[in-house]
């Protein structure tokens, strides 16, 4: 039976550092414990300013809307035919009723999680293997925990990895074990509560944790960002990194750890798009940036992805693509391309460049790769060639010098239930 402890559920700015428990990192807990008190860094201080400071020149350092006759993705060649990509094909998991499924990079190879329906169970199994470079199974599948929402993320954590969900306790986490035996240990961060799920961001780190970006304090009006489950031995569970200043009740944010530095973006009541740093100390820019402006049309799916020394915001606008190139300190230094048409758009850093990938609206999972100026190149890949259709986001990760994606495919034009499909590409096939 698994262990399971709790960090805390404190909401106040000044309390909450009291309120934080977390599981034990090595070994069973006790019979009946429920929660400790690990050592915690500093907590963040707050600012009691609602405002909003931008710096000077910041919305028009770089123009938003790109160039008349702008690139966007037009060419696109099928991967699967390309010698260049050598692609190899795996099936993750068959006959499965859900297509929730997460990728994701550590240094030996790609992690998968996926949710499992349980006859009888209001709550989903928590699925989890591991595939090398080539697609070959490393850890066979098992499940590692119930869910009780539709949500389940994989993170490279050293030579392993960290799956994150959220049940009823809140946002769990727990580091799968390539034998299936003991079952992994199961910890927990209350005071990110389910209701909060889709106002989580979560993101690796190089030294192998995961960061998490939240609303936070008892209004809900700034972001606090955490890490937590690290890999070296003696480290706190759980660490205070800081808590922004600039922020007007931010939603929906995303967060990216970049070599020296944290950075965080948020969408705001009126669809802004600000973006803000922190330094390895926890300190925060002395101001956000300007992202995107205000905008009627429907934002969502914000994502950061770390390139080198500069961040790359992707979005969507619409059923629009848009990637946006920030620098060291989050501000835009190009405009906000327009990559192409389709849905659940996501991206993954290729150590200088990045790839994005999306769902095109005739069902192809296509992906193409983006400089440092976040701008796409005209030519494509068709990742799911030869696919029966996807109807599911698709999944994607980086390690190795290969590209790994996911998605979910019917089992046959007669059968209902879904396959959960891996396809690795050489990154060097993205032209």
């Amino acid at each position: 039976m698994n262990s399971s402890s709790t960090v805390g559920a404190g909401l106040g700015l000044i309390t909450w550092l009291t309120l934080i428990g977390c599981g034990h990192r090595a070994g069973p807990a006790p019979a009946g414990s429920v929660s400790t008190t690990p050592a915690v860094s500093a907590p963040p201080v707050a600012s009691g300013s609602a405002s909003v400071a931008l710096p000077a020149g910041s919305a028009s350092a770089a123009a938003f809307d790109p160039p008349p006759g702008a690139a966007s993705v037009t060419e696109l060649t099928a991967a699967r035919s390309n010698k260049v990509c050598r692609a190899q094909t795996a099936e993750i998991a068959a006959y499965q009723s859900e297509g929730v499924l997460a990728l994701g990079a550590g240094k030996g190879g790609i992690g998968a999680s996926w949710l499992v329906h349980l006859a009888g169970k209001r709550e989903e199994q928590i699925a989890f293997s591991s595939f090398d470079t080539e697609g070959k199974p490393g850890a066979r599948p098992r499940g590692v925990g119930l869910a009780g929402q539709k949500t389940a993320r994989v993170f490279g954590s050293g030579a392993g990895f960290t799956v994150t969900w959220f049940d009823g306790k809140g946002l769990a986490f727990a580091r799968p074990r390539t034998e299936p035996l003991p079952p992994p240990e199961i910890g927990h961060l209350g005071m990110f509560g389910p209701e909060v799920s889709s106002d989580v961001a979560l993101a690796s780190t190089e030294a192998g944790s995961v960061v998490a970006a939240a609303p936070f304090g008892a209004e809900k009006n700034q972001l606090g960002l955490f890490q937590f489950s690290p890999v070296e031995e003696g480290a706190p569970p759980v660490t205070a990194l800081g808590v922004t200043h600039h922020a007007v009740a931010p939603r929906r944010p995303a967060v990216a750890a970049g070599d020296a530095a944290t950075f965080v973006a948020w969408f705001e009541a009126d669809g802004r798009i600000l973006a803000s740093r922190f330094d390895p100390k926890g300190k925060e820019s002395d101001a956000a940036c300007l992202v995107a402006p205000a905008s009627p049309d429907k934002r969502e799916s914000l994502s950061l992805a770390a390139v080198g020394s500069v961040v790359i915001a992707l979005w969507m606008e619409g059923t629009t693509i848009r990637t946006r190139a920030l620098d060291g300190s989050g501000c835009p230094i190009s405009p906000a391309w327009k990559i192409a048409e389709g849905r659940w758009a996501t991206i993954a850093s290729i150590g200088d460049a990045a790839v994005v990938a999306w769902l095109a609206s005739d069902g192809r999972l296509l992906a193409a790769k983006l400089g440092p100026s976040a701008a796409p190149s005209t030519a494509g890949l068709d990742i799911a060639d030869g696919s029966l259709g996807i109807k599911d986001p698709p999944a994607l990760a980086v390690t190795g010098g290969r590209v790994a994606f996911g998605w979910a495919e019917a089992m046959s034009p007669a059968v209902s239930t879904r396959r959960l499909m891996l396809r690795l590409v050489d990154a060097a096939c993205f032209p």
